[in-house]
């Protein structure tokens, strides 16, 4: 038997797959939560659990919409043995900022919602993913014209937004606010670009040459894009 956990923040997606997958002889479906109780799930209840149906983005994330690469990392920071497979499901298949956050964050598969859409398409990506998935690998390119490489790290970089409290900042900036934007001071502005561009390698080329550090306009757009915000979504 597949034990399974969906982590979803649509009710109705989470009722809907594990009736689904409780119609089969061999899925067993644990558990339906959305990305804010997966967060805060315990090692005794991933006991047990063999696949993780996870849902990238959550519309109604604090800051990092794309929550379902915190789901992952979190799920891979807990010592499970042997560790869950987790498959990630999306309308975003062809962002290559989250297909990188993902592979970093310890994904294994990726989905589309079309590919899962039937009881049979969802059952059949839960017992072999491997013969359906879409590649985890982002393109180059994309990730180039974002001053991104495969050896940047988006994840570090939004963490360490977080951590500094400059959620409200980079809120007010994409949403054009500059005059409070400014207000913290252009020393403290060239001061985020530099430690992001550090922390997350986000001044590079496709083939992860250092550029030259980002304008605060770039580096706004930057971490919308890494957060899912749908600015300048890729």
């Amino acid at each position: 038997m597949i034990h399974v956990a969906i982590v979803d923040d649509d009710e109705w997606v989470r009722r809907g797959r594990v009736a689904a997958l409780g119609e089969t002889d061999d899925i067993v479906p644990v558990i339906g939560v959305d990305h804010r109780s997966a967060m805060a799930m315990s090692l005794d209840e991933w006991a047990g659990i063999d696949k993780v149906l996870i849902d990238a983005y959550f519309d109604e994330a604090d800051f990092d919409h794309f929550a379902g690469v915190g789901v992952a990392e979190r799920i891979r920071s807990v010592e499970l043995s042997p560790q869950p497979t987790l498959i990630v499901v999306t309308g975003h298949v062809l962002n290559d900022v989250l297909r990188l956050r993902l592979a970093q964050a310890g994904a294994d598969y990726l989905f589309s919602h079309y590919q899962v859409r039937t009881v049979e398409q969802l059952a059949a990506a839960v017992r072999d993913p491997g013969a359906f998935a879409i590649d985890l690998v982002p393109h180059p390119d994309g990730l180039g014209r974002l001053g991104l490489s495969a050896d940047s790290r988006p994840n570090d970089a939004l963490r360490w937004v977080e951590r500094e409290g400059l959620h409200q900042l980079f809120r007010e900036a994409e949403s054009g606010e500059s005059q409070k934007t400014y207000s913290i001071g252009r020393r403290r502005i060239s001061a985020i670009r530099h430690r992001l561009a550090d922390v997350g390698g986000v001044a590079r080329t496709a083939k992860g040459q250092r550029t030259r550090i980002p304008e605060w306009a770039q580096v706004v757009d930057q971490v919308a894009n890494l957060r899912g915000s749908g600015r300048k979504l890729n």
